[in-house]
């Protein structure tokens, strides 16, 4: 069976979620948002990812990110990584603040990319934070003001974004101002993600054992490596949460969140082979 696409290859539109565990908040006031988009700033600066919209709620936040040299989950964890520990000190809390990491979708098309933009800066409307499209676009906490040339962009990509209606700046705005007029509930054309049971079907046979084996108790390195292979490609790439893998891995989650980080290192390994395998005289 061939192989598809990476869905975290470097160029990929991803419309990523992070809520707060128990949907409980994760910014209490304008200092803890004021810091998260300093480390937002930060980090997708470095990692050189272009960011088309974002939008923070009181318990979640919602970004659109084309990704390059670096990893989607690595971007993610250091963002989500560093606002939490400085969150928990601030309030002097333990514990995980974010529920199951995050989630993302891949963005494949302007149809879809228009829409996300829509669907992402209007949570502050939806959810009542603003009174309407009129003040959702001095609004500060979601990149609409930037995109409608009345805040600074900060780490927002205006250009980028508003080429994704218009090529002219002042006709993406107006073409922009009529979209957000014409809401979806949610992003309709956002492709639906790999089913559970072909992820499995595909690391089985990536690592050469039966699907009776991988549901088995047995600790056999390719068993084990086909596991944490299955729960990192179905919570960090297909946004599955991680009670779903365990259920059909029949194993525990706390088991599930162990294997996804050394399903990371089982993907890098896998891909490197292949890389070889490409080069061989024998492949030549």
């Amino acid at each position: 069976m061939p192989r598809g696409p990476r869905r975290d290859a470097p160029g990929c539109v991803h419309h990523v979620t992070a809520r707060g565990i128990e949907k409980r908040a994760i910014f209490l006031d304008d200092r803890d948002r004021d810091r998260f988009l300093e480390l937002l700033e930060s980090v997708l600066l470095e990692a050189a990812v272009v960011c088309f919209a974002w939008a923070l709620m009181p318990n979640h936040f919602h970004l659109v990110l084309r990704t390059a040299h670096q990893s989607l989950p690595r971007v993610m964890a250091r963002l989500n990584t560093a606002y939490a520990v400085g969150f928990n000190l601030r309030y002097d809390r333990a514990g995980y603040l974010f529920q199951n990491r995050y989630h993302s979708r891949v963005i494949g098309d302007d149809d879809y990319l228009r829409t996300a933009i829509r669907y992402v800066h209007r949570n502050p409307l939806v959810a009542e934070l603003v009174p309407d499209l009129a003040s959702l676009e001095s609004f500060p906490w979601s990149g609409h003001a930037a995109l409608m040339g009345r805040l600074p962009a900060r780490f927002l990509h205006v250009d980028a974004a508003l080429a994704a209606f218009a090529d002219d700046p002042a006709e993406a705005r107006v073409r922009l101002r009529e979209w957000m007029a014409t809401p979806e509930p949610r992003p309709s054309s956002a492709p639906s993600r790999t089913p559970l049971g072909d992820l499995i079907e595909g690391a089985c046979l990536r690592l050469g054992i039966s699907k009776l084996d991988l549901l088995s108790v047995s600790r056999e390195r390719r068993v084990c490596s086909a596991r944490s292979l299955i729960a990192h490609l179905a919570c960090d790439d297909a946004g599955y949460r991680q009670a779903e893998v365990a259920r059909a891995l029949g194993i525990r989650e706390s088991s599930v969140h162990r294997a996804r980080r050394r399903g990371r290192g089982v993907r890098a390994e896998l891909e490197a082979k292949k890389q070889d395998e490409g080069t061989s005289p024998k492949a030549r």
